[in-house]
């Protein structure tokens, strides 16, 4: 018997907790930030508080699943403020986002130990980063499965999903003329229409 009661009192509070998990999870897309971005798969929003802390997530449209991507503090008030992003690309349930430099107080910061921009790739059906590049891209592209091009001032570099940084096209790439069809990417080179696969 008392078996019999504790058997059906953790069953009761297991059927309580369902609805406030459920509710959760339930959480649409569309609730919580303003859209940055969206696609079929995913939507890309920012959050921010009054005391001047930004949060970038991702959330799978078909699942309600997120991940953060970015987050910055900046009140506009002190030289302590972080750069917001530059850009954000999705391709499927990936998504690519461009960081700015971040240079420091005024002063305190020398050319030589400026930060460069990093290209992170994010993978939001795993919720994780797949991908970081150091890198100040012009044009940038992303394919569904991850991999990513872009063109850095006259120079085309590519970066398959499962390999390293590497310069397809010392250029001079037109600017802007950076297209990725599917696998097939296209760009023009000292004005000579060119094109290769990104894998």
């Amino acid at each position: 018997m008392a078996r019999t009661l504790v058997l059906a009192a953790l069953a009761a509070c297991a059927l309580a907790a369902l609805p406030a998990e459920a509710a959760t999870k339930a959480l649409p897309c569309s609730a919580n930030g303003d859209t940055v971005t969206k696609n079929d798969s995913l939507r890309v929003y920012e959050l921010s508080d009054s005391e001047g802390n930004h949060e970038y997530k991702a959330c799978r449209l078909r699942t309600r699943e997120r991940v953060t991507i970015y987050s910055y503090f900046s009140c506009e008030c002190s030289t302590g403020d972080e750069p917001d992003l530059d850009r954000v690309v999705l391709a499927g349930h990936f998504v690519a986002v461009v960081v700015p430099p971040n240079y420091g107080p005024p002063g305190n910061t020398s050319p030589s130990e400026m930060l460069s921009s990093t290209i992170r790739v994010f993978d939001a059906a795993k919720r994780e980063r797949v991908r970081t590049v150091s890198a100040t891209p012009d044009d940038l592209v992303l394919r569904r499965q991850g991999s990513i091009a872009y063109r850095a001032g006259a120079e085309l570099h590519v970066v398959p999903r499962t390999g390293t940084d590497t310069l397809v096209d010392a250029g001079p790439v037109q600017a802007g003329s950076l297209r990725l069809d599917g696998k097939r990417l296209s760009w023009i080179s000292a004005g000579t229409p060119r094109s290769g696969t990104l894998d």
